[in-house]
């Protein structure tokens, strides 16, 4: 059996744990289980780099649309806008690389109906880290802050097409909030 067969086994065992956090606790332990029983959690599967952008490679897609399994690859200094999951949980884990995660707290800005975005706590993810995203708090940037390729496994509730993603405004001090459309860039 592959690693990405062992994760996926793993996935659709935890389906079963019950809530969002407990569901994302228990795939993050499969996924630390699996990272730390193999040389390579990609055996047997193809991804590709991008050198303008990180890149999403679609790994397997759940039948009945319960999750999607999905390798990022990042150049050095390549990183994600602000963004959420459109209130869907997710899990990660680095394999190569660091990955800086930087969590915001967003509330509107009435008057200008811009977004007033706050980063909080910030983590650099190193291999073997995993860190779980739930839908009521997912607003986050990650960027690869190696000066080598990073390479990172999410793991989503459903398959994310599109996610919020929130720019800096004209203004300097206020975000716009947007709706962009995912794809792989291995299909």
């Amino acid at each position: 059996m592959t690693p990405l067969q062992q994760l996926v086994k793993g996935i659709e065992l935890s389906l079963a744990a019950g809530d969002a956090t407990a569901i994302t606790t228990r795939i993050a332990e499969v996924a630390q289980e699996v990272y730390n029983s193999c040389d390579n959690m990609l055996e047997g599967s193809s991804v590709k780099m991008d050198e303008h952008h990180y890149a999403r490679n679609l790994l397997y897609k759940d039948a009945q649309n319960r999750f999607t399994v999905i390798a990022m690859t990042w150049g050095p200094g390549q990183g994600t806008p602000l963004h959420n999951h459109d209130n869907k949980w997710g899990v990660e884990i680095t394999c190569q690389g660091a990955i800086e995660c930087t969590d915001y707290s967003i509330q509107p800005c009435n008057e200008t109906g811009n977004w007033q975005c706050t980063p909080g706590d910030t983590c650099t993810q190193r291999p073997g880290e995993v860190g779980c995203i739930l839908p009521e708090e997912g607003y986050h940037t990650m960027i690869n802050t190696s000066a080598e390729p990073a390479l990172t496994i999410h793991i989503y509730e459903q398959e994310l097409t599109e996610c919020t993603i929130f720019k800096p405004a004209d203004d300097g001090a206020s975000y716009q909030r947007e709706t962009l459309a995912l794809g792989y860039d291995n299909l």
